[in-house]
């Protein structure tokens, strides 16, 4: 038994570690491309900077065929978020 705690505590060291967590830099949205395909998502960012900062949401190509125009963001900025605050975003992807 004493040799299925440790392990056991290491994960559960490992999981608190993992949610304690936060991403900063760019975030990349991937979506299936399929002809008249519609997909909405809404997305959350938290600000782990240490200091407000201000986000950008942009489509930016990455390979093969352009589909930017494809791409609306809304808010396209945000500004002045504070330490530990978030902000959210919603992206829609409209084909053809």
């Amino acid at each position: 038994m004493k040799k299925l705690g440790i392990p056991l505590l290491l994960l559960l060291l490992l999981a608190i570690q993992a949610y304690a967590l936060s991403i900063s830099g760019e975030l990349k949205v991937i979506q299936d491309f399929a002809p008249g395909a519609v997909r909405e998502n809404t997305y959350v960012v938290r600000n782990a900077e240490g200091y407000p900062v201000a986000y950008d949401f942009l489509a930016e190509r990455q390979k093969g065929a352009d589909l930017t125009p494809y791409f609306e963001i809304e808010p396209k900025r945000v500004e002045n978020v504070p330490d530990g605050g978030s902000a959210s975003f919603k992206v829609r992807f409209t084909l053809p």
